[in-house]
């Protein structure tokens, strides 16, 4: 990875922005982090606790009419699907004109045939939920009752953490924030939308709670590998046509990230071009958060702090840098965010 210039990305009227870490510095909020290797360790599992947690209840909330069909014996159906795939390979075979119909039902029951597991267990969604809440009740909860208890009285997190929604990236799980240690917005592809009261009202209280009620110290906005949503960005045509209802316009809040890659790495393949839009797409995101009033307040005052990561699930690393705001102490916020071109 190329070592870039430590030289401030721009300098107005005493104003320096640039992004840090031990060797590289932003250029116009971008960066090539370098990485900031992490390793995590496994605990032991500690016994069960002798009792059931009281808020779970076996029987159901909600009651439900008995079931018409008698309960489905898997070996059997197993059967049965062999069958009829045989009937609808014959009938494939005997009625030309139903090809289509049929070559797409013996799709459906071998996909349906191969999806079921195993053991002969169906996956039950209120089973998982029930039993994930026993073991968080008897191997965390009941364990830490200072813990949370102080949390019952309220919460004072150092974080404000944007991370993407994918299943494999929570941030809670990758960093070991414990309970209260980071308030955490999560979306498709991390994104942090610039100011906006109207089109992204939802992220925007979510900043002015964690910055102006909660204080927190740091906001933390963590790209990662494999991400969905960049490669959406990368890929859309954007060419005034949306397939999607949300998603199309909503990754287009990375547009710049796009371009600088395009014009980067114009020449690599596709996957190369998505991790490098990965990481570039934080680096919008962390420019972005300058266009809120309290957050360049408290960059101003030094009471918060912006940093950018990526973690990469297939390599098993996480890099870390940060944005450094200075100014002269002859400016104000006002001044700042004129010359800088943003409206307060």
């Amino acid at each position: 990875m190329a070592q870039m210039s430590t030289a401030p990305a721009a300098s107005l009227n005493g104003v320096s922005l640039c992004l840090t870490s031990s060797t590289h510095h932003l250029r116009h909020h971008s960066v090539q982090p370098s990485a900031v290797s992490a390793k995590l360790a496994s605990s032991s599992t500690a016994p069960s606790s002798p009792s059931l947690p009281t808020l779970i209840r076996n029987e159901p909330v909600l009651a439900t009419p008995a079931p018409i069909l008698n309960p489905v014996n898997w070996e059997d159906m197993g059967q049965d699907y062999e069958q009829a795939i045989e009937a609808l390979k014959k009938l494939l075979h005997e009625k030309g004109d139903l090809k289509a119909t049929a070559a797409a039902k013996v799709e459906q029951i071998t996909a349906e045939l191969q999806s079921t597991p195993s053991n002969g267990k169906i996956f039950n969604p209120v089973e998982r939920v029930k039993e994930g809440f026993i073991h968080f009740k008897r191997e965390k909860y009941d364990k830490n009752p200072a813990l949370y208890g102080e949390l019952a009285k309220g919460q004072s997190p150092k974080f404000m953490v944007f991370a993407c929604s994918d299943s494999r990236v929570c941030p809670s799980h990758i960093l070991d924030f414990q309970p209260g240690e980071a308030f955490v917005v999560r979306n498709v592809a991390n994104i942090v939308p610039p100011y906006d009261q109207t089109r992204y009202a939802g992220v925007g209280s979510a900043i002015e709670y964690a910055v102006l009620h909660l204080k927190v110290e740091y906001i933390v906005v963590i790209g990662h590998s494999a991400c969905g949503g960049i490669k959406g960005l990368m890929s859309f045509p954007y060419d005034g046509k949306y397939s999607t209802d949300f998603i199309e316009d909503w990754v287009k809040i990375g547009s710049p990230a796009k371009a600088k890659v395009l014009s980067a790495h114009g020449g690599k393949e596709f996957g190369e071009q998505c991790t490098h839009c990965e990481k570039e797409a934080v680096n919008v995101s962390l420019g972005n958060l300058l266009s809120y009033p309290f957050v360049r307040e408290g960059l101003v005052n030094k009471t918060l702090g912006l940093k950018g990561g990526y973690y990469d699930f297939t390599k098993g690393s996480f890099e870390l840098w940060g944005l450094d705001f200075s100014l002269s102490s002859s400016l104000s916020v006002k001044d700042v965010a004129t010359i800088l071109h943003w409206k307060l």
